[in-house]
């Protein structure tokens, strides 16, 4: 059975940090959603869709990651920094977005969930993940939480 955690915003943040290692469980066909929020003018969703690759959507903006998500015996360690409304993703230590930084992000705030390990249209993440880190107010970079060695 698939679950998921749902945790209210406590601040009005244009800055914030998530941090997670994910081990999926699908990688090609359908989709499975790592992290979902939403607001009355944005909407962001972390989704793998199914092609070994992580999607992440933005308003009506779709970024897709260079890292590969092939190895389901393997844990990824990916890290969303937002520094006053931009964003970068890490996987792995290394910046992973093709299409470069989204900007114009707005301030997460009190009103509005996020969903860890789902999204609000039913898709539950198929795999595991370990270590969730929500910081409120700080843009961190993925060195932050540890060394990696790939």
């Amino acid at each position: 059975m698939a679950t998921y955690l749902r945790r209210t915003c406590g601040s009005t943040a244009s800055s914030y940090t998530v941090s997670m290692w994910v081990k999926t469980s699908k990688t090609q066909g359908g989709t499975t959603s790592a992290l979902w929020w939403n607001s009355a003018t944005n909407k962001l969703n972390w989704e793998f869709n199914g092609t070994s690759q992580m999607y992440i959507y933005i308003g009506g903006s779709t970024y897709k990651t260079t890292a590969s998500f092939r190895d389901v015996n393997g844990w990824y360690h990916i890290v969303w920094s937002v520094n006053a409304g931009t964003g970068t993703l890490y996987v792995n230590n290394e910046s992973a977005l093709i299409a470069g930084s989204p900007t114009g992000l707005p301030a997460l705030n009190s009103s509005n969930d996020i969903q860890i390990g789902g999204d609000n249209g039913g898709s539950t993440f198929e795999g595991i993940m370990s270590h969730v880190h929500f910081i409120d107010g700080t843009a961190y970079d993925a060195t932050a939480f540890g060394e990696y060695d790939a």
